[in-house]
């Protein structure tokens, strides 16, 4: 029952992203303005959602659905740890914000503690060069820089 409701849950924020997003100007693919990349955010997440509502209202209801204890553990751990990241992102900065992330959602998938600090090392170095210097995005450094 919840993956229909999470459906349409998701299929009607779809909608009320695009229509938000169809506000703002586009411009041309040679010049896009700001609303270019949230048009195109929104007609992938609304392909997303339709097929993902489609297939949950197309399987037969079982009457043993849910999430086992250890799957629901995780969820929870990926979403304290989202909110961190969203506390720690103006305090820590963005480097250190991300490291924690990327460690904490592997340390619940069970990685070694190695490759945990190496990932997240790599994950937060790249992100941040992509986002800061590439694209140019102001990402905080926080208090401790």
């Amino acid at each position: 029952m919840w993956d229909r409701v999470i459906g349409t849950f998701i299929v009607l924020l779809a909608i009320a992203y695009m229509v938000e997003s169809l506000r703002l100007p586009r411009g041309t693919i040679a010049s896009p303005g700001p609303g270019f990349f949230p048009v195109l955010v929104g007609l992938l997440l609304f392909s997303v959602a339709i097929c993902f509502a489609a297939s949950a209202f197309k399987k037969p209801r079982s009457k043993q659905e849910g999430l086992q204890v250890s799957a629901r553990h995780r969820v929870i751990s990926v979403v304290i740890a989202l909110c961190g990241f969203c506390l720690l992102l103006p305090v820590a900065g963005y480097p250190l914000a991300a490291f924690a992330l990327v460690g904490a959602m592997l340390w619940q998938l069970d990685a070694s503690w190695k490759g945990v600090v190496v990932i997240s090392l790599v994950s937060a170095a790249v992100s941040y060069y992509f986002f800061a210097g590439l694209l140019g995005v102001p990402l905080p450094w926080g208090y401790f820089w």
